[in-house]
């Protein structure tokens, strides 16, 4: 009868003991540091992690992120695997949790991990915008500061450095590679060239590199830099005068021209001596206007001023000589 007894206190003893365990979860991260790192360029079905489970019974374990698939090896050890593409620049680190329940004594584990996902060179350097405009005046210095090229790059570490450059790089533009900023190396002339249109590279520093680029157009504002000059008339040409000349009479026209544009380049003339018996119009007409009063095969002395329009005018002077005729 004792024995009995025995017998029984024995497997509640074992029972209890048994029922008081719970299923320990190893974690193979792959890593000497134990962290879980995956590229987000990782084909779905990558394995992540390995697990095993130290239990005396069969256990069922599960994955509480779609994200990943979590399946068995053999009976105690399971792997994580990727179930959908990875976008670090969109989610940089999942939390996951992995439980195993013995589910007929309700005994269970579970584990979270860390899974943090490593950047892969999958964007190119972006601009806001795929072509720019700026004006400058023509006669800034070299070295002037035009604007600064940004790109950005939603990648991170080298994948996310952006380096600069311009093409073609000889069109009085230089670039700060690692700024962005653009600023003039050459003097430049608006009646040479009216504009400089060039390609701001942005490159990422990732293997292998990507990169972008924005067209950027230079508009050059013409400022009055230029003198009239005259075309005609000729040094040694001479107009001439008949000594009975009505007034308004057309004796000769003068031309001049001003390479500035706009009104820079709009002349007006004038008569720097008056007190001949001459006028000339806003066209270049050179008309009398009174008695002429030398003898025949004299000489008139005129000096005709031609003036731009330019906020600070800038002229020319031309001697224009009229002989008397019968």
């Amino acid at each position: 009868m004792n024995m009995i007894v025995i017998k029984i206190m024995l497997l509640e003893t074992f029972f209890i003991a048994s029922a008081s365990e719970k299923p320990v979860i190893s974690v193979n991260t792959f890593s000497s540091d134990g962290k879980i790192l995956i590229s987000e360029s990782s084909e779905v079905g990558t394995a992540v992690a390995v697990l095993a489970v130290s239990y005396h019974r069969k256990v069922v374990c599960s994955i509480d992120n779609d994200n990943f698939t979590l399946s068995t090896i053999i009976d105690d050890e399971y792997v994580i695997k990727t179930h959908a593409t990875l976008d670090r620049e969109l989610v940089s680190s999942y939390v996951v949790r992995v439980s195993c329940e013995d589910q007929l004594l309700g005994l269970f584990s579970s584990v979270n991990l860390y899974i943090y996902i490593t950047d892969a060179n999958d964007n190119s350097p972006e601009f806001h915008q795929e072509s720019f405009i700026y004006t400058v005046p023509e006669d800034i210095p070299i070295g002037t500061y035009i604007f600064t090229a940004r790109a950005n790059d939603m990648d991170t570490g080298k994948n996310g450095e952006i380096m600069y450059e311009i093409i073609p790089n000889y069109l009085g533009f230089i670039i700060d590679a690692n700024t962005g900023e653009v600023r003039t190396s050459i003097h430049f002339d608006r009646e040479s060239i009216a504009a400089v249109s060039f390609d701001v590279i942005a490159i990422d520093q990732g293997s292998p590199q990507r990169r972008s680029k924005a067209f950027v157009t230079i508009e050059l504002i013409g400022v009055n830099d230029n003198k009239p000059f005259f075309l005609y008339p000729f040094d040694d040409h001479q107009f001439q005068v008949s000594k009975n000349c009505l007034i308004g009479t057309l004796i000769g026209k003068v031309i001049a021209y001003d390479i500035d544009e706009g009104r820079n380049g709009q002349l007006t003339f004038s008569v720097e001596n008056p007190e001949q018996p001459f006028q000339i119009t806003t066209t270049g007409e050179i008309r009398c206007t009174g008695d002429i009063d030398k003898d025949i095969g004299e000489l008139y002395y005129l000096t005709i001023v031609a003036s731009d329009h330019g906020e600070h005018a800038l002229s020319s002077q031309k001697h224009v000589k009229i002989v008397v005729t019968g």
